[in-house]
């Protein structure tokens, strides 16, 4: 699958931040009968995922990240031919997700996370409802590159500085 969208990072301290995202998704699934020959789904559903992640920087070049996410269910397109449809599954999800960032402060980014699903995503309507062993989890890899568009660069400060007088060796004066 793919995923697009924006984030705000908000600096907390120097080395932690909070950051929201809102992403467009597109996953894909495949779905077997109890017996795993026969496919009930095989498609791509999408959506709206908005994660909150708090974000230490390690060092120059690297961070961690963890949060929660909420994820929305817009659409589904099943190509198996079964009997699953968008009612069959509920319409948001939560997951906890933990990664890591590489060059967190650079213009570029690129980003590595774990998404582990805390919702089981059928509906009382699914097919498989009560059957043994069918749980239907968002969990997965997500790796991707950011781009900051926005942001302002920390300029040191200009501390002036004073020449010392120079010291009278020979007591006249000058």
């Amino acid at each position: 699958g793919w995923a697009a969208g924006l984030y705000l990072n908000i600096p907390l301290s120097t080395k932690w931040s909070l950051e929201a995202q809102g992403q467009w998704s597109t996953l894909k699934y495949n779905v077997k009968s109890q017996v795993g020959t026969i496919k009930q789904f095989a498609g791509t559903m999408q959506y709206q995922s908005y994660p909150i992640l708090l974000k230490y920087q390690t060092s120059k070049n690297f961070a961690l990240l963890g949060g929660v996410q909420v994820d929305f269910l817009n659409t589904i397109k099943n190509d198996a031919g079964g009997g699953y449809y968008k009612r069959n599954f509920i319409a948001n999800s939560n997951a906890a997700t933990v990664g890591f960032e590489l060059f967190p402060t650079k213009t570029v980014q690129i980003y590595g996370r774990y998404i582990y699903g805390l919702s089981d995503m059928k509906y009382d309507q699914n097919p498989n409802v009560g059957k043994l062993g069918h749980k239907f989890y968002n969990d997965g890899f997500q790796f991707g590159v950011k781009v900051k568009l926005f942001g302002k660069k920390a300029v040191p400060p200009v501390v002036p500085v004073v020449a010392a007088a120079p010291v009278d060796t020979d007591s006249d004066g000058v």
